[in-house]
């Protein structure tokens, strides 16, 4: 497979974790236990991309609705 990141949705987990793929879901601290600086690099290192593909989103949005 050339996309890892591409799976059926119908693959157990254990299934995708044996090809590499691993969820890009941010992490989150809580009232008084901030996030240490391991999860705020991880964060920052999903967001990077992530916001590019936002703001194209957002420039055809702004273009008058152009559906992808």
């Amino acid at each position: 497979m050339s996309r890892p990141w591409a799976v059926p949705v119908e693959w157990s987990p254990a299934k995708r974790r044996q090809i590499g793929w691993r969820p890009s879901i941010q992490r989150k601290g809580q009232a008084g236990k901030p996030i240490g600086e391991r999860d705020k690099a991880r964060n920052k290192r999903m967001a990077s991309p992530r916001a590019r593909v936002e703001q194209v989103f957002a420039s055809l949005a702004q273009m008058g609705s152009i559906t992808v």
